[in-house]
Order: C-alpha cells, then structure tokens, then sequence
C-alpha cells in the first residue's frame, strides 16, 4: 500500500473526469504519446522531456517499473512516497534494475531521489552494487551516470572482485573506458579471492577486448 493512499503500489489512483465522464489516471496530465519516423509509438513527459516506450499508466510495481523504464510510474511512486529501498528475492533495488536494463533518465531520477537510502551503495546478496550490476550487461552510460554520483568504484563483492575485475569477467570493454579516468594503481592491482588481478580474469577467459583495455589503462597510470 502506498502510504497516505488506499492505493496498492502497482495501481495507478484514477479519479472520475466530469468532461469525458470516463476514469482517467491521475498525475499523468504531462504525458503524451508519440510517433517517430519509424511508426513506432513513444511517451515523452512535456515538461522534463523524460521519454519511454512503456505505456505510462501501465498497471505495474516499482521494481517492474524499473525494470522497463517507466518514468512515469516512478513519478508518481515518489510523488507520494513510495519506499525506493524495496528489494527482490535477489536483493535487488530499483536501481540495480534500472541499469541493468540500460534506463539512464530513469536511473538518474533514481539516484536524486534515492539519496536517503544510499541506493548507489547498496549491495545484492552477492555483494554487488549497481555499479556492478550497469557493468554486467555493458551499460556504459549508466556507469558514467553511477560515477557522475559519486559510487564508491573501490567496492567489492562477496568474491573479492572490483569493478575492474567484473568488466573483465564479463566482456564489458565499453564500461572499462568509462571507468578508465576513475582508477587507480590501487585499483588495478588489487587481487580477488583468488588471487587474480583484472586482467588475469580477462586473460584467462580470453576477453582481448578487455585485455587490451585494462593494459592500457594499466601502462597509463603505472608508467
């Protein structure tokens, strides 16, 4: 339940319009429907110029919401304080679900608002944040946003792993340039629980992209 409403937290309040004399979906006055150049239809918000391809009045909750960038949902969700540090069986947040799936003007609304939580930092039950998470799936932009906020790069995961060693592990060579201007010696050199580096993980999982990647970066800031 949302608080302060009667409203369950994956439906929309509607109230009854005198006009139309149809229910309509309160807080969506901003939103409209358009078409581009392919015929294919998108929502934009006419006041922050926020846009997304799911329907905003799509009955949903906020973890589907971040999952499918609506906008629109959040929106109202935090308009009338709806809990953003709500977790999954995986103890994932919004966050964590909006980078994954690459939301960048999702996840910033995200992150302004999920200050009080600390959402940037917190971890899942494999001790990754979602700066981890943007790297798994190669979200590049949504890692530069996670490193705009100020996301501790020197965190690591219940492996021993650093961002650096995840990029590698999983081929996310676009993340490793967002992340190139942030490391430090400190970073490259620190080892997991395996007592690998970052690019013995690249090396031994045969990710030359990131390889090459990470002895760059490597010979830039040791040399």
């Amino acid at each position: 339940m949302i608080p302060g409403t009667n409203t369950f937290q994956w439906q929309f309040p509607t109230f009854f319009d005198s006009k139309s004399q149809k229910k309509k979906h309160c807080f969506l006055e901003n939103w409209t429907s358009k078409v581009d150049d392919t015929g294919h239809t998108y929502y934009i918000n006419k006041v922050t110029k926020f846009t997304q391809e799911v329907k905003p009045d799509s009955e949903t909750y906020i973890l589907q919401a971040a999952m499918l960038g609506n906008v629109a949902f959040t929106e109202l969700y935090l308009s009338v304080q709806g809990d953003l540090s709500i977790e999954d069986a995986r103890g994932r947040n919004a966050l964590h679900l909006s980078v994954s799936n690459g939301h960048q003007q999702l996840s910033q609304l995200i992150c302004e608002f999920g200050k009080v939580d600390n959402l940037i930092e917190r971890s899942d039950k494999h001790g990754c944040t979602p700066l981890f998470t943007a790297i798994r799936y190669n979200q590049a932009n949504c890692v530069t946003l996670l490193l705009q906020y100020n996301c501790n790069i020197f965190h690591r995961n219940k492996k021993g792993d650093t961002c650096l060693h995840y990029a590698a592990l999983y081929n996310a060579a676009d993340c490793l340039s967002a992340l190139g201007s942030f490391c430090s010696e400190q970073l490259i050199k620190t080892r997991n629980k395996e007592g690998m580096r970052a690019f013995e993980v690249a090396q031994q999982m045969k990710h030359f992209a990131c390889q090459n990647a990470l002895h760059l970066l490597e010979r830039n800031i040791l040399y």
